[in-house]
């Protein structure tokens, strides 16, 4: 099951009642709601009923004065909480008690990130706390999540999730997605068909094939399942017809949906949906020279790209892959060890996109990454990299955290 986020607000009164409501209140109006908000925790007996009654939530710590820490400490013993997520500042004495209680409960074993701010008055502050919540949401929606993989066989990275994620991870034989695809009424294989027809320009019959497989894994979704992965390449051989299309649209709509069965890159476009809206590009690590690096894939969502065209697979030459040009300037890219021991990220600005040269995956993006660009393929834990866009490192960072996953920053 999900956990929810709340926001637990700790104060102490030798502060005075006065300042910390004042400053709760001006800090609600300026997070906006979608959050659970605690009654304001001033004694350690306060601080345990909360812990027990929010046990199985993620908390979001909110440090409105000094002299807190062992009221955190206390809520966190008594929920039995594994992570937790804090806001500190610079006034009372915030900051330094969250340090404090930092420290010693990462000593414990607790998955913790501390946000702070230099003024809890000025607007930046209530900025960190929106961009705090959006990810201790996302650390929470992840926990427990339903992901059906079509494969012959289970991923080797099935147990790693099921581990940190408390993740359902089911494997549909390829066959029941067969018999999906011969069961999906005719009538959205044909929309699909004329509405890719129409957007990317191709008028061959296949592309209702590839619309039936649109049509089943889209009653994957409607099964409950949160995200599906697809081993790709199993079936592009035994059809000689690839999925690409059916995968680039089902994206477009929300519904995160993996190729190459890879569990990693759907977390990370499950993060991605979570904090942009969008489920990310998953991008082979393709080539680097200098301070650029050449990523590049046979899909991508629709609602990423702008020109998009319909070419042949680059591996297979069967039909369709597809070509686009990257909807945005700035993108954070993100790998994810297969033992989901450690998140590697960096930002990448576009110099490039398109279907630059003949010889890699047919949407690629020239990036620059900096300096170390050419360390890229001896540091990243997978070759599977998410772009999404904006710059989100911290965030990705504070996410790890929470997870309790070692961070590499490129």
């Amino acid at each position: 099951m999900a956990r929810q986020v709340v926001l637990v607000p700790l104060a102490s009164r030798l502060h005075g009642e006065e300042y910390y409501r004042g400053l709760l209140e001006f800090l609600l109006e300026r997070i906006g709601g979608g959050l659970g908000v605690a009654e304001v925790v001033t004694t350690p007996e306060e601080a345990a009923e909360a812990g027990r009654r929010y046990a199985g939530d993620l908390p979001l710590l909110l440090f409105l004065t000094g002299g807190t820490s062992g009221l955190a400490r206390e809520f966190v013993a008594a929920g039995g909480f594994g992570s937790v997520a804090m806001l500190a500042h610079g006034e009372h004495n915030s900051l330094a008690s969250a340090v404090s209680a930092r420290y010693k409960l990462e000593a414990r074993g607790v998955g913790v990130w501390l946000s702070h701010c230099y003024s809890p008055w000025d607007p930046g502050c209530a900025e960190k706390a929106r961009r705090l919540a959006a990810v201790a949401r996302t650390a929470a929606r992840l926990h427990g999540v339903r992901v059906a993989v079509v494969s012959r066989r289970e991923p080797e990275s099935a147990a790693p999730l099921r581990e940190k994620l408390g993740a359902e991870v089911r494997v549909i034989a390829p066959g029941e997605l067969e018999r999906l695809a011969e069961s999906a009424g005719a009538e959205l294989a044909k929309a699909f068909a004329r509405e890719a027809s129409a957007a990317l320009g191709v008028e061959e019959a296949r592309l209702e094939e590839v619309g039936r497989v649109y049509a089943a894994l889209k009653g994957i979704f409607q099964q409950g399942f949160d995200a599906v992965a697809l081993d790709c390449f199993d079936y592009l051989v035994e059809h000689r017809v690839t999925p690409c299309l059916a995968l680039a649209k089902l994206n477009a709509e929300g519904l995160v949906t993996a190729c190459e069965a890879d569990l990693q890159a759907l977390t990370l476009m499950l993060i991605s949906k979570e904090l942009t809206g969008v489920t990310g590009w998953i991008a082979n690590a393709t080539a680097f020279k200098g301070s650029t690096g050449l990523f590049s894939h046979c899909t991508i969502a629709l609602n990423m790209i702008s020109r998009g065209r319909v070419m042949a697979h680059f591996e297979s030459g069967y039909p369709y892959a597809l070509a686009g040009e990257l909807a945005h300037e700035v993108y954070t890219i993100a790998s994810l060890a297969p033992d989901f021991s450690l998140l590697a990220a960096g930002v990448a600005r576009v110099v490039s996109s398109g279907n630059l040269v003949a010889s890699a995956c047919r949407t690629q993006a020239l990036v620059e990454l900096g300096p170390a660009a050419e360390d890229v393929p001896r540091l990243a834990p997978a070759n599977h990299h998410v772009f999404m866009p904006g710059v989100l490192v911290e965030e990705l960072e504070a996410l790890a955290a929470l997870l309790k996953l070692d961070y590499l920053q490129y």
